[in-house]
């Protein structure tokens, strides 16, 4: 083997077989030739596409995926987030805002603080996402901290403190 990868481990399994972009497409007169990763010929073969690119995108950062896995608990209100993760509370409102735009959590007002909801209720791939992260992230150990932060700032958290 020769190149970059002869004195390493190699970095795809056997298994896995590269072949060079071609037409795969055998079009009919007067149609356009397309390739393997050129969806432009049907643009409205996949209408949804960019909504779910968009839904699971939101999921790309481990702090949203944290406060996913607060969420779990109900509605929380932005301080309690702030006081479990240990980070600005700006930076917890912009995901939460990538979050919410996305569709995850809704938000409500109440005074001058925002609580936030996960949304988990309506059937669709959304909603079967959310169910796994519910199952899944509260086995991984940044999420288990957050969970004990968060348990001991509610213990002494004052009860009107977030209206």
């Amino acid at each position: 083997m020769r190149g970059a990868f002869a004195a390493g481990p190699r970095p795809f399994p056997d298994a896995w077989i590269f072949f060079p972009l071609q037409n795969y497409a055998q079009s009919p007169a007067g149609h356009k030739r397309i390739s393997a990763l050129d969806i432009s010929a049907y643009p409205n073969m996949c209408p949804d596409m960019e909504r779910t690119a968009e839904i699971l995108k939101a999921l790309s950062d481990p702090t949203r995926l944290r406060i996913i896995a607060l969420l779990r608990h109900g509605e929380l209100c932005v301080c309690d987030l702030t006081e479990a993760l240990q980070i600005p509370q700006s930076t917890v409102s912009r995901h939460l805002s990538s979050l919410k735009n996305a569709g995850w959590v809704k938000a409500r007002r109440s005074g001058k603080w925002m609580h936030y909801l996960l949304l988990d209720t309506v059937p669709s791939l959304q909603a079967r996402i959310a169910g796994i992260l519910k199952e899944e992230l509260p086995m991984n150990d940044v999420c288990r901290e957050d969970d004990r932060r968060y348990f001991a700032y509610l213990a002494v958290k004052p009860s009107q403190s977030c209206d």
